[in-house]
């Protein structure tokens, strides 16, 4: 038996020889790949279906394409956590799995503020989980570590059954629902998307759309403002956030998870009134797109302009207000005030008091929303969206 002591060097000096072949032969072969367009994902496609066919793959190669695209942001988000699970959890004719099983605490090693979502895969926390011994899924009391069982069922379901099948090597769109429905909203996704946030500027910029619709309210306005560099993100990714919150509200929907629900709304609302200069006009250094092109022309997201899907989640909040307005008068009455321009705000000094109105009525409409919405723990609210009618992306 080894000792505690021998056993974690050994670990810890396995871990760094996987990391440092995985940099050496995996992240070289990423920078050739970024020359070929969407280069990432069909090589680590061929390599699943050739472990599948029971080839050998390279798994430093395999694992520093799967983390090049993390850093180089070289594939879709529901594309990198596929293949991460793939690699991990499918076994091929002989047994065998591409990457070893501890590749995600490999992975979560120094990640996890760039891919917020690898805590959800390696933290020890509240969950549901798959009970081996029952044959059924439960909620976990306390603490829980996702593992090998669970990656495997996940597989199951991502490749229709058939995680052996090398015609299953692409994600398909469970993969996506469950990124969107799950992983996403969890609290320690959250938690971590929260810290990384911070450093936006260091995460794919296509994955922004995914992370910042969860960003809570308070810390909405950090990540729009600028700082001595220039903008924390492009104007293509502040963009490309709103058919991000689109498919959030979405997915929460769908799911019937009015919690979150009710903050990313609140989210949306604030983070709509920043970028469309609305909201505290007074601060020059938040980013502020208005009325400019960039909102007008299809973004890369789901090649509509993102004025679509502005206008399909305000048609969804109205119809919100609309159920609780009865005994919240004052809700319609703050979010039409969020709406409300003063284009000479700079000139005008009874638009510069309107203005201050405008940005009271913002931070007042938080408070009224959370209390609305808490008062039936959102029913109406869930009832009031047709989901089916975002286009999300």
């Amino acid at each position: 038996l080894w000792e505690a002591g021998k056993y974690n060097e050994w670990r810890f000096r396995n871990n760094n020889s996987f990391k440092s072949k995985m940099k050496s032969e995996g992240y070289e072969l990423g920078e050739r790949l970024m020359a070929r367009e969407g280069g990432h994902q069909k090589y680590l496609e061929n390599c699943l279906r050739a472990h599948k066919e029971g080839k050998y793959v390279n798994p430093y190669e395999y694992a520093g394409v799967v983390m090049h695209a993390v850093e180089a942001g070289k594939c879709a988000m529901h594309e990198k956590l596929y293949y991460l699970i793939e690699g991990v959890a499918a076994e091929n004719q002989h047994g065998r799995t591409i990457l070893p099983p501890d590749f995600m605490g490999i992975a979560n090693a120094g990640m996890t503020n760039q891919f917020p979502l690898l805590d959800f895969l390696t933290a020890k926390t509240k969950r549901r989980y798959w009970d081996q011994a029952e044959g059924r899924y439960r909620e976990s009391e306390e603490g829980y570590q996702l593992g090998l069982v669970d990656f495997r069922n996940w597989i199951k379901w991502f490749d229709e059954g058939n995680p052996q099948n090398p015609d299953r090597c692409k994600p398909t769109d469970f993969v996506k629902d469950f990124l969107y429905e799950t992983i996403l909203p969890h609290e320690e996704t959250r938690r971590r998307t929260a810290k990384g946030i911070r450093r936006a500027e260091n995460m794919d910029h296509e994955d922004i759309p995914a992370y910042l619709p969860h960003v809570a309210v308070d810390n909405i306005e950090s990540v729009c403002t600028r700082r001595a560099g220039g903008d924390v993100l492009t104007s293509k990714a502040y963009a490309n956030a709103f058919p991000g919150f689109n498919q959030a509200i979405k997915s929460l929907a769908k799911k019937g998870n009015n919690e979150v629900l009710k903050d990313v709304i609140k989210s949306y609302v604030r983070y709509e009134g920043i970028i469309k200069n609305r909201y505290k006009k007074h601060k020059d250094d938040l980013a502020r797109l208005g009325e400019t092109e960039e909102l007008s022309k299809p973004t890369v997201i789901n090649d509509k302009p993102a004025n679509e899907s502005i206008a399909e989640i305000n048609t969804v909040i109205e119809g919100i207000i609309s159920v609780y307005e009865g005994s919240y008068p004052d809700l319609r009455r703050l979010y039409e005030l969020t709406k409300e321009e003063t284009p000479r705000f700079r000139t005008d000094r009874n638009q510069r008091e309107r203005q201050k109105e405008i940005d009271e009525a913002f931070e007042m409409f938080n408070s009224v929303f959370e209390e609305a919405i808490n008062s039936d723990e959102g029913e109406r609210m869930g009832n009031a969206i047709d989901w089916e009618n975002l286009s999300g992306f």
